[in-house]
């Protein structure tokens, strides 16, 4: 989440009943590593839903996280999630959705 966070950066993190786009989520990524992404919105996998998260600065979302992956969401911090961050991340969700969907020909 650079130049947002820096690396090795204490931050609070809660568990909460349910995660909103726009927030940043800490999760376990598949290689072990804790991760803190923007989480921008839910999708349909592997029978259940997955997080769709990517970091601010990075050019494409992450491998889907799948809900047991997400410890909780970064608090205290409110300058983290600015009043935009919520509509840009839906945005950028709704920008991936339509791209996926002309590469696999649906309309």
């Amino acid at each position: 989440m650079a130049p947002l966070l820096a690396d090795g950066e204490r931050l609070e993190v809660a568990r909460a009943a349910w995660y909103w786009p726009g927030d940043l989520v800490a999760f376990a990524a598949a290689d072990g590593r804790l991760l803190i992404h923007r989480l921008l919105a839910f999708r349909p996998w592997s029978g259940g839903l997955a997080a769709v998260t990517r970091g601010d600065a990075c050019p494409a979302p992450d491998a889907p996280v799948p809900l047991s992956h997400l410890i909780g969401r970064v608090i205290g911090r409110p300058d983290l999630t600015p009043p935009g961050a919520r509509v840009r991340s839906l945005l950028a969700f709704l920008l991936l959705a339509v791209r996926r969907g002309r590469r696999t020909g649906l309309r």
